[in-house]
This record gives C-alpha cells, structure tokens and sequence, in this order.
C-alpha cells in the first residue's frame, strides 16, 4: 500500500508540475503616505460620480489575481474596480470588472481592493480604475503621488471621456505568469498521464483475474 500511495503522488505531482506557478507581483508604487502631498477623490455626490484610473504595462501574459490601492476613507460603501485596455494613452474598452466594498470608519487610510481575481491578460497596456456608477454608495479619495507613480486619468459625469491627471496614486497588482509551459513540462506532464493510464489498467487487470 506505501508503495502504491508513493507511485500516486509521483504520478500526480509529474502531471501537476507544469501547471503550477509563482505568483509575482507586476506593479507596485509603493505607499504614498510619507510622500503624500495631495489627493484626487473617487466619490458620489449628489448628482456627480468621479472615477480614476491608474496605466501600467506587462511585458508577458498574466493571470492578474490581487489590485488594491491606498485609500482614504470618507463614508465606507461599494464602488467598482475595472480593468481597461489602453487607447491613445487612456482608458480603452473594458476587459474586467467587479463590484466590491471598502468597509471601515471614516478618515481611516489603507490598503483595499480584490484578490482571488482570474483576470488573463496578454503583454500590454492596461489601466486599473476605481469607479462610482448607479446608486453606489463610496465615498473617498486616493491619495498622491506614491514614491513610484504611474500615469493617471479621470472621468465624472460632467466630462464623460478619460482625461489624463498629472500624478499617480498607490497600486499593487499581483498575478501569475500565464505562459506556454516548457517541452520539457510538457514530457513531465505526458509522463504522469502515462504512469496514471498504467496504474489503472494494472488495477483492473488485477481485479478481473480474482473474479
């Protein structure tokens, strides 16, 4: 039985070898609360929504699973993060998107956004946004610039198109390389199937023969 159960994980552990990966972390701007000399707000008023965004590139394709940017607190409530395509230096065509809440007590700053994200993405322009749309309810700013800022843009239902904003504001995006495995994972990968098939047809020879 230890003999089998070792010939299982071997076999299991040479099919899987190929598909695991590190996670890496693509861009980060570092926090700007030591550097902080002014903020752009991500709020609903009244009768007006403001989003920002944040550029950036990749330089391979990505499965992106964690955003989050430094935010200050004004009313806790939803709002949503976007990813975009970039045209002509700004926010292009949606590719992602999810609701989600900042929850906490107002003037608290810190660090919020999604994980367990399965955004794919290939090499690439791309921009993050933080946007307010319906009746969503957030209240807030994202404070500037962080020690390694990347290009910004913003847009409110007066000036409906992205326009670009001098500074940047805090973004960490983590992910995991989403490239061809290697031939030599693809024999592992082939290899384990193999030993598996093996093992099996085994078993059910076995079996027949006590019939």
């Amino acid at each position: 039985m230890l003999v089998r159960a070792t010939q299982i994980t071997v076999a299991v552990m040479l099919s899987g070898a190929c598909l695991l990966a590190d996670a890496a972390t693509l861009v980060d701007t570092g926090s700007p609360e030591l550097t902080q000399n002014g903020a752009i707000s991500v709020i609903n008023y009244p009768y007006a929504h403001q989003s920002v965004g944040a550029g950036f590139s990749l330089s391979g394709s990505y499965n992106i699973t964690d955003i989050a940017s430094y935010f200050w607190i004004g009313n806790p409530g939803t709002l949503t993060l976007s990813l975009y395509s970039e045209r002509s230096g700004l926010p292009g065509d949606q590719l992602f998107s999810n609701e989600f809440s900042i929850d906490g007590s107002p003037s608290i700053k810190g660090w919020f956004g999604l994980s367990g994200l399965n955004w794919f993405v290939a090499s690439g322009n791309y921009w993050v946004t933080y946007e307010i749309r319906g009746t969503q309810t957030f209240n807030g700013a994202l404070e500037f610039p962080p020690p390694f800022p990347t290009k910004m843009a913003v847009r409110n239902d007066y000036y409906t198109d992205w326009t670009s904003h001098p500074s940047g504001f805090g973004l960490i995006v983590e992910g995991t390389p989403a490239s061809v495995p290697e031939p030599h994972s693809f024999i592992m990968f082939l290899a384990g199937l193999s030993l598996l098939g093996g093992m099996v047809r085994g078993r059910k020879q076995v079996s027949a023969w006590f019939r």
